[in-house]
């Protein structure tokens, strides 16, 4: 039986696909499957409902009842911000006390950390190889394989692959996944499908965004984080 979510604990997601392909889509359904607090960080302008900045969200987050109301209730908030702020983003949510047992999404990661994943001197990296002892959730998505942060790759939990058909690409599939032979799977995917490859369990499930979608918004699973919508 295919589960979106395996109800595994502290989980890394990756999502590769082309622009178009349905990727921000796909983190869009693991944050409501997930269905724990959330930030969104889309510096992209992706996501629409209940936003704000990193720091205002930080100045909220002083206040007792705002952070009680967000953990408890699980929301989900999108947070604007530009690549320049990305140091601080990582930094603030590694080293405040305030922060743990969260999920973070970040769409474009490699274009929201820019330049500085080629020095690996981005807080990201931190957050990468120590998140999981604040028991922190991630999803990440990108559409070049060659941009995407090696300890990324080497510490994710699950991997999401739909649309990939440069060479690049699809060479970082056979030596990432060499005793699974995925790229036959891979080069078969409809519009709008995804491979899902489970890194530890060493395997594979496919299935069709649309019809997550429809499971999930059929009134049978109804999942009421506040007020976050595909944009």
């Amino acid at each position: 039986m295919f589960n979106l979510v395996t109800g595994k604990k502290k989980e890394f997601n990756t999502i590769i696909a082309r622009s178009g392909a349905g990727k921000t889509a796909l983190a869009f359904l693991l944050v409501k499957r997930y269905f724990m607090p959330s930030l969104i960080i889309d510096s992209y302008g992706q996501f629409n409902g209940q936003s704000m900045t990193f720091n205002e969200f930080l100045e909220l987050s002083t206040n007792a009842d705002f952070l009680k109301d967000f953990y408890e209730n699980k929301r989900a908030y999108v947070i604007k911000s530009s690549q320049k702020e990305s140091n601080h983003v990582f930094s603030t949510l590694m080293n405040s006390k305030r922060f743990k047992k969260m999920l973070i999404f970040v769409d474009e990661i490699d274009m929201y950390i820019g330049k500085d994943r080629i020095n690996n001197s981005h807080p990201f990296y931190e957050f990468v190889n120590r998140g999981r002892h604040k028991e922190f959730y991630l999803i990440t998505t990108s559409r070049n394989t060659a941009n995407i942060p090696k300890q990324l790759i080497a510490q994710t939990d699950n991997f999401y692959f739909s649309d990939l058909i440069e060479n690049g690409a699809l060479k970082f599939v056979d030596e990432t996944f060499k005793s699974m032979n995925i790229i036959g799977l891979i080069k078969e995917l409809e519009q709008y499908q995804f491979l899902k490859v489970l890194v530890n369990d060493k395997k594979v499930q496919k299935f069709h965004t649309k019809m997550e979608f429809l499971d999930l918004f059929s009134g049978q699973k109804q999942i009421k984080n506040k007020g976050v919508t595909k944009g």
